[in-house]
């Protein structure tokens, strides 16, 4: 799968009110940048960042892989 790919596929669950958001009640802070830190303080990796608003970091752990955007 493209990074292309992965990110539409991304984008289309999410704007159906599918996404996933493990990472977004740390300390009372829902910004991105504070659930990157908690996933890479709960073993994830950014695999690739993201550089401008409509991208998504793509994070990877023992072989699951997770976007946010």
């Amino acid at each position: 799968m493209t990074r292309e790919q992965a990110r539409a596929l991304w984008t289309r669950g999410n704007n159906s009110g599918r996404g996933y958001a493990p990472y977004t009640d740390v300390a009372g802070d829902d910004t991105i940048e504070a659930a990157i830190e908690a996933a890479q303080a709960d073993g994830w990796e950014v695999i690739h960042a993201a550089n401008a608003s409509d991208q998504i970091a793509v994070l990877r752990r023992d072989g699951e892989w997770l976007g946010i955007g």
